[in-house]
């Protein structure tokens, strides 16, 4: 029988204890969920993605009448905007703007293009291909807990990737109540300087839970708090259609540069 010297078994002891802590550590760190089924029940507690994607044309307005008016086509994104004194619009070959009120100030088309589509057509464009997910800790917002799913951007992926979103979603409902975001168009080291919107009213459009009103705030970063309001969203007048729209209406004036 061959025997253990005191230096052989010794050696043995020492590879049983780091493996037992390799071990533990493996089993002590937490696994950060990620994918697109994060967001399913969130989905689903608004009207189920399938839903969703059934439509193609999406009309809405923001603010009083007329307010300023959106319509998109919703597997392109084209989209042309109408306020008080101008037009604006990406009809897939280039972003145009057409200022006839010089007081409503310049209309940076390739920022404002799905800028609050996006706000209000969350969380489905979460699901969007080039969309990364994760769950973060639950938090606390105004006293109550949330669970959290962060997005983020592939390289290339629209015309701000550095952007990220935070969404608050209720445990037991599923639904989003808050919404952090961060807006590096101008500036990519702002990709973690959020602000936030809490959608606190919605509206049922073709089975869909869609934002009614939402109040902005700013977002405290180092408490993790809401700041002060800055005004509130209120979305009306929505159309949705499964027919696409006719893209001639994305397209820029004949007088436009």
């Amino acid at each position: 029988m061959k025997r253990f010297s005191t230096s052989n078994l010794l050696w043995f002891i020492a590879i049983l204890i780091f493996s037992a802590c390799q071990s533990n550590t493996t089993a002590e760190r937490p696994k950060i969920k990620q994918g697109k089924t994060l967001l399913t029940p969130t989905l689903d507690a608004h009207g189920t993605l399938q839903q969703w994607q059934e439509h193609n044309d999406l009309q809405f307005r923001i603010g009083e009448n007329p307010g300023e008016q959106f319509r998109l086509d919703l597997k392109s994104r084209h989209e042309v905007i109408t306020g008080e004194g101008y037009t604006l619009g990406y009809d897939g070959k280039r972003y145009w703007s057409d200022v006839r009120d010089t007081s409503v100030g310049d209309k940076n088309a390739k920022f404002l293009v799905n800028l609050q589509f996006y706000f209000f057509a969350m969380p489905f464009v979460l699901a969007d291909e080039g969309v990364s997910l994760a769950a973060l800790p639950d938090q606390e917002v105004a006293g109550k807990n949330f669970n959290v799913i962060k997005a983020t951007f592939g390289s290339g992926v629209g015309v701000a990737p550095e952007d990220q979103y935070l969404v608050f979603v209720d445990p037991q409902t599923k639904q989003m109540e808050y919404l952090l975001y961060s807006v590096t168009f101008f500036n990519r080291a702002n990709a973690e300087k959020y602000g936030a919107l809490h959608y606190h009213t919605w509206q049922e459009v073709d089975g869909l839970l869609l934002p009614h009103k939402a109040t902005r705030f700013r977002w405290d970063s180092e408490q993790k708090k809401l700041g002060d309001a800055r005004g509130e969203k209120v979305f009306s007048a929505v159309k949705l259609d499964k027919q696409h729209p006719d893209p001639s209406i994305f397209a820029p004036p004949t007088h436009t540069d």
